[in-house]
């Protein structure tokens, strides 16, 4: 499975507006949680995402298989 997300349609603020789903960036800690359980609303999501717990996200161009059984990824 895999995951993209916009800016388009969240609850932050300028100049985080407005999907805005990073902590580590300055915007306030309750809309960005706003932000998260929305999307855990829309993708049906059972629990949050690896990538949304961790305390900085990384925007790449590179692709991760990230194997959660084995705990291990492929780049």
């Amino acid at each position: 499975m895999a995951w993209s997300t916009t800016r388009i349609g969240g609850d932050s603020l300028p100049p985080y507006d407005s999907f805005n789903l990073g902590l580590h960036v300055g915007d306030q800690t309750r809309l960005v949680e706003q932000n998260r359980s929305s999307l855990m609303k829309i993708a049906q999501l059972p629990t949050q995402p690896y990538w949304l717990k961790t305390k900085k996200m990384v925007i790449d161009k590179r692709i991760l298989h990230i194997v959660a059984s084995e705990g291990r990824y492929v780049s």
